[in-house]
């Protein structure tokens, strides 16, 4: 039906959501209010209470659904690996594949860092992130990906 409706991206790109759904669809439509869209990380400040904190730029272009903590260059401070992407959004919206894996290099004092490992490993839909310890004592993670075979992962860091 969108096929036939918008037959060239552009008319497609620069529709209104009455124009995609139809008037009658936009009426009768339960509605929600948001007021926070970006990936954050909540930080607990040991009195109950927790600081929204939001994540770098670069860790906004896609939606993250799981995560494991790493102390990647052993400085007492844990990185946070981060994995995502959802490819079953409806077609109006389009598929949310911007992630190939994302590490938040912890700096202290609540500064994170963005850095991308390398690679197109990671560049699919992460469900779970899992750390575990090799018989060689190396640590790596396992990565379990929406409807496809487990992966896994031995990340480094070098400055």
């Amino acid at each position: 039906l969108l096929k036939k409706k918008f037959i060239y991206a552009n008319d497609f790109a620069n529709a209104d959501l009455k124009e995609i759904f139809g008037k009658d669809k936009i009426a009768s439509a339960t509605k929600y209010e948001v007021d926070y869209f970006s990936n954050a990380v909540l930080i607990n400040n040991g009195e109950g209470r927790f600081k929204t904190k939001p994540l770098p730029a670069e860790a906004q272009f896609s939606s993250y659904h799981t995560s494991s903590l790493v102390d990647l260059n052993n400085d007492g401070l844990q990185e946070i690996f981060l994995g995502g992407n959802y490819y079953d959004c409806n077609i109006q919206m389009g598929r949310y594949d911007a992630d190939y894996g994302s590490i938040l290099f912890n700096h202290g004092n609540e500064n994170l860092e963005y850095i991308q490992p390398e690679g197109d490993l990671l560049k699919n839909q992460l469900r779970k992130i899992k750390e575990i310890t090799l018989a060689d004592g190396t640590t790596a993670w396992v990565i379990a990906v929406n409807n496809q075979r487990i992966e896994l992962v031995k990340l480094s860091y070098e400055e």
